[in-house]
């Protein structure tokens, strides 16, 4: 997408920092029109279709994504939203100045797509001032938390954006005028030569700040492999009942990002058995859920080829491609629970070359020869290189 002298300007910013009171000031005062999305929530007062939002049903919603149509998909309190990529490519060839406000995740998957957009990140001053202004909207505490919660755009990705601005409380003039002067200043910058981001900043941009699990034990190992600190989010994803770990990491990657609208990495780790010809593979959870640890080597009893494979699946997706890294330990099966560390079925695996089971040695000892680790290098590696 090649821009003529137009813009295209994102606004993003958790719930209650005055996004859309900017927005609308910037509008009044300018030439940027509203860049409308998609939605499947109800027409409020007020709102007019084509202005406000494209409001549709949710088989149109559906059918436009289906048709690559929509840049994205991001769930909302219940309701659907998205991106016409068409009104993208309209306004950025026709050199128009266009604005539109779009969640976190959004809004860099359309850097990607298109470097010279600008993204605008609104914070509020504190939390506390965050907070206060959500009860001033009628909203009870109970309704702050979810809210708070379950927003799609956290503090901590204003990093990622081009200009950042704390909106004031009745400040919200300045608030529009800074942003304005930004705009300008970028616009000016852009019409002397248009630099383009190239994928290996991009790339490095879209690092996935957030892994999507209900384990710390998980999260910890992450982090102390990955030298990063990745947040915890919890959500139920799509469990898919499949041996192979790299198709079940692809479809809760895919389930993760249109839930949670964030960069977010997920992870699913399965244990085959030679003697059982895979099995259970990625279904391991399954098997610790029903027998646990002593009854899979109660139906593991009298097996000779006690040889296992340990395998991680890392991935993330960036909205039009998923990215998986895979990791693996061989390793076999004793005939007893050995060691109480660790976690899930480490008390019965004991690595290639060791006579320790993964629950009797020390994270460190672990963690330098783990399935997961391979994986995690090879994320690292991706990022690292591009």
């Amino acid at each position: 997408m090649a821009t003529k002298n137009g813009s295209i300007v994102v606004i993003s910013g958790p719930s209650g920092v005055g996004k859309d009171t900017v927005i609308n000031i910037i509008i009044a005062q300018s030439d940027f029109a509203k860049l409308p999305t998609c939605t499947t929530r109800p027409k409020r007062d007020g709102e007019t279709d084509g202005i406000h939002y494209h409001f549709l049903s949710e088989e149109e919603f559906f059918s436009l994504y289906d048709k690559n149509k929509l840049l994205d998909h991001v769930v909302i309190s219940g309701h659907h939203y998205g991106l016409p990529m068409e009104s993208v490519s309209n306004a950025l060839n026709q050199g128009k100045d266009a604005i539109v406000h779009l969640v976190a995740s959004s809004a860099l998957l359309l850097k990607h797509v298109a470097p010279e957009v600008i993204l605008v990140f609104v914070m509020t001053p504190s939390r506390e001032e965050l907070i206060r202004r959500l009860q001033n909207r009628g909203m009870s505490k109970e309704d702050i938390a979810i809210r708070l919660r379950d927003d799609p755009t956290l503090i901590q990705l204003a990093s990622y954006y081009d200009f950042v601005v704390v909106n004031h409380e009745g400040e919200e003039q300045d608030t529009a005028a800074k942003i304005l002067g930004f705009i300008r200043k970028t616009q000016e910058n852009q019409r002397m030569e248009l630099t383009l981001t190239t994928k290996r900043d991009m790339l490095k941009y879209m690092y996935p700040q957030f892994f999507a699990t209900k384990n710390p034990n998980k999260l910890r190992e992450v982090n102390e492999i990955l030298g990063r600190k990745l947040q915890q989010i919890e959500v139920e994803l799509f469990e898919p009942q499949g041996l192979d770990v790299a198709k079940v990491v692809e479809e809760k990657a895919i389930d993760a990002f249109h839930k949670i609208g964030k960069p977010v990495i997920v992870e699913d780790t399965g244990l085959e058995f030679s003697a059982w010809n895979g099995l259970p593979g990625a279904l391991i959870k399954w098997f610790m859920e029903a027998v646990g640890n002593g009854g899979i080597l109660k139906m593991f009893q009298g097996e000779t080829n006690r040889q296992a494979i340990a395998k991680t699946a890392i991935g993330f997706y960036d909205g039009t491609k998923c990215h998986i890294f895979l990791g693996e330990a061989r390793g076999t099966i004793p005939t007893e629970i050995r060691g109480q560390s660790g976690f899930g079925w480490d008390p019965i695996f004991i690595p290639e070359g060791y006579k320790k089971s993964f629950a009797e040695m020390t994270a460190k000892e672990k963690n330098a020869i783990s399935m997961r680790k391979f994986a995690l290098l090879r994320l690292k590696e991706f990022f690292d290189n591009k």
